[in-house]
């Protein structure tokens, strides 16, 4: 029988199929591994490793390690933690569009007939997803396009006009969380999808009869299934949501199917929206006010507002905890030498307070079910 590795590869290769050559753009993707909430209470640390796919013995070699320790996830593109602001990096290009729908509340395990409900709303589309796996706590899916979206290229959004690539994917991703009520977090360029055939280890308190963690596996895998961005963008413009869960914690579909007019009242909101705010909604900040958010991060009187300000967008665009901290502390760091070097005092926040302040922003979030 094939270990877990083998067939984690063997799934990359599925959905990310390869042209050739050395700089091919459809090589590149991230695998990463973050603690079981339990195991991060008790302070184990995340891991993140940049694979090509197709490096077979090291993929394999990561699995290993990692399967029924830590949470897995596959990205497109990860965050520089290095850089000078929140920047997305690593990433040459998209094979698909994706969809991650939590359908019960951590810890427990999505129930088979919510998942086969949401697949059957899924499968409503006439544009139907190439790949769908159910994660342990709900399901995840997949929308392969007939040839991949290279960043820097410009792509036809319809209504929305010609977008640049990275907006269109999150424009795909975020209308995709709309209709069938999926996790906004994920629809940036950085979002997680957890990896087949590996445990999910914050949904292992109740797995049946068994008790173990429950393991994500792959319901449907045709990559050769394939519609462009505007094909898609076209048909989810004519739904509002699809799923929704009731107040006692049930789930429901329906058509969703919209008016003309509701149409064109939809399609004039979501342009708005692009034209004047960010992929999480918010109007998008200048550089000029970064630098005074991370400027404040340093400054008492203010620094637990700044890094809390700081540390929501961090966290709102897909970083783990270990990640979000470690940029903070950078850029903390940075301001802090900038400050210095103009004659002022500047006082960072220590690792364990910016630790907290994340934290503390994650189980809000999972509280409010984002």
């Amino acid at each position: 029988m094939s270990s877990a590795g083998e067939r984690v590869l063997e799934y990359l290769r599925s959905i990310y199929p390869r042209s050739g050559g050395s700089d091919d753009p459809e090589t590149q993707i991230w695998l990463v591994a973050t603690p079981g909430d339990n195991a991060r209470d008790s302070g184990m640390r995340s891991g993140v490793l940049q694979l090509p796919v197709f490096d077979g013995e090291d993929v394999i070699e990561f699995v290993a390690e990692n399967h029924g320790r830590r949470n897995l996830y596959y990205k497109a593109a990860r965050f520089d933690l290095d850089a000078p602001g929140p920047r997305i990096v690593s990433t040459r290009a998209f094979h698909f569009a994706w969809l991650d729908l939590d359908l019960a509340p951590k810890p427990l395990v999505a129930a088979p007939r919510y998942i086969d409900m949401a697949v059957d709303a899924l499968d409503d589309l006439d544009h139907k997803p190439s790949v769908i796996v159910a994660s342990g706590g709900g399901v995840q899916a997949l929308w392969h396009f007939p040839v991949p979206v290279l960043i820097g290229t410009v792509v036809d959004a319809g209504s929305a006009g010609s977008l640049p690539a990275h907006i269109c994917i999150e424009t795909l991703n975020h209308e995709l969380a709309r209709v069938f009520a999926g996790d906004p977090a994920v629809c940036q360029l950085a979002g997680g999808l957890r990896l087949p055939f590996t445990a999910n280890m914050n949904r292992s308190r109740v797995n049946g009869a068994s008790g173990g963690p429950a393991t994500a596996k792959v319901l449907r895998l045709e990559p050769e299934r394939r519609c462009s961005p505007l094909e898609l963008l076209e048909e989810l413009a004519g739904f509002g949501t699809k799923l929704s869960r009731t107040r006692d914690g049930h789930w429901s579909s329906v058509s969703a199917a919209l008016s003309k007019a509701e149409r064109v009242h939809a399609a004039a909101a979501r342009a708005g929206a692009m034209a004047n705010g960010g992929s999480d909604g918010k109007p998008a900040k200048s550089d000029a006010e970064w630098a005074e958010i991370k400027r404040a991060m340093v400054i008492k009187g203010g620094r637990n507002v700044a890094a809390t300000q700081f540390a929501g967008w961090l966290i709102r665009h897909g970083l783990s905890e270990d990640e979000a901290v470690t940029n903070m502390i950078a850029r903390s760091t940075e301001a802090a030498q900038a400050v210095r070097a103009g004659g002022g005092t500047a006082q960072p926040l220590s690792r364990g307070t910016l630790t907290g302040i994340v934290r503390s922003l994650m189980k809000t979030r999972e509280r409010a079910g984002q």
